[in-house]
């Protein structure tokens, strides 16, 4: 399977306007024991690791967490020092907001090697400020969230640093440095949830898990796996695919000790619902992974079989790349869902685009937008992204439009977009023409890495001979070469 999530890419053009969110939460008790916790939410992939890395010379033994291959990014971890630290999507800090930029080092090897560096050679907090305070960590659009287990806990991204003055921390996708949308943040129905929690109950535990659980996300992306560290004693509390009853429990101290490895989070949840669906379909097709949710329902409880199968069916579209098995899945959730989720005329406009039925896409995005436009869901609102979809559809070029991409023939084809330029090719679509297709887009300056999927199946660009191997979610690939100027 291959994900083509390109680690230095762009965001994704259409759904730039979602920030991807994450809640990440961290606070001591009073006896001085620190806990921290997050919810990693994306659109969903059962392609995540939970990766073991022993102590060797002076590396620290700590475990990581990454997407699509053990070696890919670092996306939160910690450490046998009490380190933890994960990472908070947000929009786009204004250059005015910069601080100390240009001033800094880029660290040798880049971004991931210093990332690298935090979780093997970091023993607290401030030896990641001062790290950070030498060298650019480029969070533009991100801030990493930090705690060790001697209670600092603070926040770092390009508006400074933030060292916390309470006994928590809070943090969700909008800047630390600011509050809410009176002083330029994002409203985030996540962090006042979090908030009042922490300032009615004791930490611990319990109180992590329950914030977790009351954060998750309900719709559109999904809340893919979870952790409970306890810091002060190395043990850690993972959940998968917002189920908080089922926990996988660890020691860190013991884990290390059976040496490096890296675990697919779903291994680890062999007994979850969710898992065997999938493993069916990997195995026998989706059509056998629908029979065994059937025979299965009765033991997922009514409030999750819904989210069950948005998962798959997502995970098919924008991960997998598996247009047609996807829509084998949602037909499965439409008879489940019967409509409840206030979005399910976005996702079923994806699946029509797809599977090559443009007008019904059309049609369905359309009824995306006036659904949300007389009653957007207070949560999360699909109003940009799908009138963005129906937007291009129409013919419609994106605002700073500078570059065209296009593929010749193909004319048999359901669905072609470009892969590498975002977090997931399906948005970045092209229109049929006719001679092939095509669609202009908005790229910043630089160089850009991509390559065709043509009904899911890569295509080099055959009127560009350039093309490198690089870094990629999925490990090394060769993909064309473009630089916007």
């Amino acid at each position: 399977m291959t994900r083509f999530w390109i680690t230095t890419g762009v965001l994704a053009l259409i759904t730039a306007s979602i920030v991807l969110p994450c809640t990440i939460i961290s606070g001591k008790t009073k006896d001085n024991i620190v806990w921290a916790g997050n919810n990693e939410d994306f659109y969903f992939d059962f392609n995540t690791y939970l990766n073991v890395l022993p102590s060797e010379g002076d590396l620290l033994g700590a475990v990581s967490f990454t997407y699509g291959t053990p070696d890919s990014f670092i996306q939160g971890g910690f450490n046998e020092a009490g380190l933890f630290f994960d990472f908070n999507a947000l929009p786009a800090i204004p250059e005015s907001d910069w601080k100390e930029w240009g001033k800094r080092k880029t660290f040798p090897e880049g971004d991931q090697a210093l990332v690298e560096h935090i979780l093997r050679r970091c023993s607290t907090v401030q030896d990641v400020i001062n790290l950070t305070k030498e060298y650019e960590m480029h969070l533009t659009n991100a801030q990493i969230h930090l705690a060790d287990k001697e209670g600092n806990l603070a926040a770092i991204n390009e508006s400074g640093i933030r060292i916390s003055n309470n006994p928590f921390l809070v943090s969700t996708n909008f800047n630390i440095f600011t509050r809410g949308p009176a002083d330029g943040g994002t409203p985030c129905w996540r962090y006042p949830i979090a908030e009042r929690m922490f300032k009615e109950r004791e930490v611990n535990l319990e109180t992590i898990r329950d914030i977790l659980d009351a954060t998750q996300q309900p719709r559109f992306v999904g809340t893919i796996y979870s952790n409970v560290i306890n810091l002060t004693t190395g043990d850690a509390y993972n959940y998968y695919a917002g189920d908080f009853k089922n926990p996988y429990h660890f020691n860190l101290k013991e884990m290390l000790k059976q040496g490096k490895k890296s675990h697919l989070w779903r291994s680890l949840f062999p007994d979850a619902p969710i898992v065997q669906i999938w493993e069916t379909y990997l195995m026998k097709g989706s059509k056998a992974a629908v029979e065994h949710y059937r025979k299965i329902q009765d033991g997922i409880p009514q409030e999750r079989r819904s989210e069950t199968l948005r998962h798959v069916f997502s995970s098919c579209i924008l991960h997998e790349n598996k247009y047609a098995n996807a829509k084998v899945f949602f037909d499965e959730w439409l008879e489940v869902n019967t409509g409840k989720d206030t979005i399910t005329n976005f996702y079923q406009g994806l699946v029509h685009l797809t599977n090559g039925d443009v007008n019904m896409a059309r049609k369905s995005f359309a009824s995306q937008i006036q659904a949300d436009e007389t009653g957007a869901e207070e949560k999360i609102s699909s109003l940009s992204a799908a009138k963005a979809y129906l937007d291009k559809l129409n013919g419609e070029k994106p605002a700073g439009a500078n570059i065209r991409f296009e593929l010749r023939g193909h004319q048999d084809a359901k669905f072609v977009c470009v892969a590498g330029i975002g977090w997931v090719p399906v948005s970045n679509f092209l229109l049929k023409r006719e001679l092939g297709w095509s669609a202009d887009f908005a790229l910043p300056a630089g160089k850009h890495h991509y390559a065709f999927l043509v009904d899911g199946k890569m295509v080099f660009d055959p009127t560009n001979p350039e093309k490198e191997e690089i870094d990629t979610e999925d490990g090394k690939m060769t993909m064309n070469v473009i630089v916007v100027k």
